[in-house]
């Protein structure tokens, strides 16, 4: 038995994902160095273990971004932080983005707003 290499076209995918959020939490030390918190995730698809903005999906229809922004950075990395306390920086994007980050537009419906 032998492997031949077939090439076929395959039709483009896309899917349906949603809103989500991510959060740049910026931590600086008494020397004045600036550090980035990030999360290490398990991502199936690349076989990779990886460091990401801790991040998440809506989980309801309310829309709670926000919300959802500080409850993601509870479960992943165990900062508590308030809704009060948090900056929108898609807020300041030019209006005709709808204040959103699309992150794989040409795949995906994904669109995210990120926190500070």
């Amino acid at each position: 038995m032998t492997l031949k290499q077939v090439l076929i076209q395959v039709p483009g995918i896309v899917f349906a994902r949603g809103p989500a959020v991510a959060v740049l939490i910026l931590l600086e030390s008494d020397d004045g160095e600036t550090f980035a918190v990030l999360t290490e995730q398990v991502r199936v698809l690349t076989g990779k273990v990886v460091l990401e903005l801790p991040a998440g999906m809506l989980d309801d229809d309310e829309g709670d971004f926000v919300g959802t922004a500080v409850r993601e950075v509870e479960e992943e990395i165990g900062i508590k932080l308030k809704k009060e306390d948090m900056v929108d920086l898609t807020a300041f994007l030019h209006p005709s983005t709808g204040h959103q980050i699309f992150p794989s537009l040409g795949g995906c419906d994904e669109e995210m707003s990120v926190f500070l």
